[in-house]
């Protein structure tokens, strides 16, 4: 099940079905639910997840070529949607979304080439694709209630702002923008995991690992996973262990 507000998954399954704008800027901090509502939502309607990830170049290796980040991503953009012939497709399919775009770990740029070929390479996917999703990582959220009405005013986000700049004039984007998750919530679903799992841990050590998290569920399951190996947890009240029942 997913921990994210039922209303917010709405809204991102809204823009799945619109055809009044194919693309959707999700964003939130990290490890609030954005490739689980992506995934969760695509897979009900029978979408495929198209996702750029950005590759990590083995500096070591002679024998390839250097590929900066920017060049990566274009040619990601440049080949990520490949339309096939029309003819092949009855009146349903053409209106249908069958394939969703999703970036990632978009590549940071400087100066004013850079920014101009992040630019084109996005909004020449825009251009071609039925649905492109920017999966937008919140540097700082400090107003878990904080809400972004207009993509140009993003200050804190992992996205270029010359490109927020360009998508709202381009395409005049969808904004879902998710919260953190709260510390109660978190705490509980951690403990529905620990009754799954038969892992035995007190609620004070779930409140630990949902304070210590921050918001982050990767986090928070990553920590309970060691603390289910009996690797201790450091709150206020000092080192705690989570036996396992055998």
């Amino acid at each position: 099940d997913l921990i994210v507000r039922r209303n917010k998954v709405e809204e991102f399954c809204s823009f799945l079905e619109s055809r009044a704008s194919n693309v959707c800027i999700l964003s939130g901090s990290a490890g609030c639910g954005k490739s689980a509502v992506i995934r969760c939502c695509c897979k009900d309607r029978g979408i495929e997840v198209v996702e750029y990830v950005a590759k990590i170049q083995q500096q070591f290796d002679r024998a390839s070529s250097y590929e900066s980040k920017l060049e990566a991503y274009e040619a990601f953009c440049s080949r990520a949607w490949m339309p096939t012939l029309e003819y092949e497709k009855n009146e349903h399919e053409k209106n249908s979304t069958t394939s969703l775009v999703v970036l990632d770990d978009i590549p940071t740029v400087v100066g004013e080439d850079q920014e101009r070929r992040l630019v084109n390479a996005t909004l020449g996917l825009v251009a071609r694709s039925p649905k492109v999703v920017l999966a937008v990582t919140e540097i700082s959220a400090k107003d878990t209630n904080e809400h972004y009405s207009s993509v140009g005013t993003w200050e804190n986000s992992s996205i270029p702002k010359v490109l927020t700049m360009a998508l709202e004039k381009f395409c005049n984007p969808t904004i879902v923008s998710l919260n953190p998750i709260p510390k109660a919530t978190m705490a509980k679903h951690l403990g529905m995991i620990c009754d799954r799992e038969m892992v035995n841990m007190s609620k004070e050590g779930l409140q630990v690992l949902a304070e210590q998290s921050q918001g982050d569920l990767s986090s928070a399951i990553l920590g309970l996973q060691f603390a289910a190996r009996g690797l201790s947890t450091t709150g206020g009240g000092g080192s705690r262990r989570a036996p396992v029942r055998r």
